[in-house]
């Protein structure tokens, strides 16, 4: 086995992993009837990226990264549409996924559009927003930052989800470096430092249980 499948398994494992770790956030939603004061934000910005590393996927002809957002699509919508059930303010939630829908159907369709005169352009462009999105994703969980220091509590984050996430970037930025696409090392990159200081959150501000949160438990998200 080469290099280069290794480091594919790993990366596609490692994003099931990651993705998985809505399942035990979902059922605390349930148990707890309401979604507390978690963000949307982390679940948007995940399926926003999916659709368009898929796309960027699709140019590439890479069945690695097309079909591996094809699960995280799938899994991380179920996701949200819990999240929306549990949400006290849903109708703003609704509101945000009703634009973000809008957005990301109108740039995929238009970079496809491009694609068919000007591929290696599309593909390019693609890439460039996926990067940004990609970062966006990685640093989504610090929207709970001011809540973390204000409270001295990471209770509104997720220990597994943060590690999870750091091990994702640290395979698929070591991927992106063997097959040498720079649209992989960037961004994954990005999110190996974002997903580090992450964890030193929890280091510095041990989590604790509070009414206004929903409970992180050993299972993820």
């Amino acid at each position: 086995m080469t290099t280069v499948q290794i480091l594919s398994w790993a990366s596609v494992g490692t994003n099931i992993v990651l993705y998985s770790t809505g399942i035990s956030r979902c059922r605390e939603f349930r148990e707890q009837n309401t979604t507390g004061n978690v963000s949307p934000f982390p679940f948007i910005a995940t399926i926003l990226n999916c659709i368009f590393w898929l796309a960027y996927g699709m140019l590439q002809n890479d069945a690695l990264i097309w079909e591996v957002n094809i699960v995280g699509l799938t899994m991380q919508t179920i996701y949200l549409l819990c999240f929306v059930y549990y949400a006290e303010h849903r109708n703003s939630v609704i509101r945000a996924l009703v634009v973000c829908g809008g957005c990301s159907s109108s740039i995929v369709y238009y970079t496809f559009y491009i694609s068919l005169t000007h591929p290696v352009l599309a593909a390019t462009w693609l890439g460039f927003l996926c990067n940004a999105l990609t970062i966006i994703m990685f640093a989504s969980p610090l929207s709970s930052l001011p809540e973390v220091i204000r409270t001295k509590s990471t209770a509104s984050m997720s220990i597994f989800l943060t590690l999870a996430t750091f091990i994702c970037a640290v395979a698929w930025t070591a991927y992106g470096y063997v097959v040498e696409d720079i649209f992989l090392i960037v961004p994954n990159g990005v999110g190996c430092v974002l997903g580090g200081f992450q964890c030193l959150l929890f280091c510095f501000y041990p989590g604790r249980k509070s009414s206004r949160y929903v409970e992180a438990r050993p299972a993820v998200i």
